[in-house]
């Protein structure tokens, strides 16, 4: 149950960010794809969630680049991938029936 409950925190965290020319709540894939325990890399995991879910940038999700930290002390730039709340009830549903 505490483990329920930490996921529902985590994924409450939205933003609010205007996709398309709408306003809307959204999450970060990275976030859902940690509370959901995906086991695949993020990039790989993603990327098909795209393509199998039929997903559309600018009206599912939108797509920033970042500069991330890396271990050697230098800087990696990074896709991340910002996802309507719904796009990312729908990615979760779909996870949890596949296992």
């Amino acid at each position: 149950m505490q483990k329920i409950k930490e996921n529902h925190a985590r994924l409450s965290k939205s933003n609010t960010r205007f996709i398309g020319n709408e306003e809307v709540q959204t999450v970060n894939a990275r976030e859902l794809w940690k509370t959901l325990e995906i086991r695949r890399d993020f990039s790989n995991w993603i990327k098909s969630q795209i393509n199998s879910l039929g997903l559309e940038e600018n009206f599912d999700l939108i797509t920033t680049r970042q500069k991330r930290r890396i271990a050697n002390g230098g800087y990696k730039e990074v896709t991340e991938y910002i996802l309507t709340l719904d796009t990312a009830k729908h990615i979760a549903m779909h996870n949890k029936v596949r296992g």
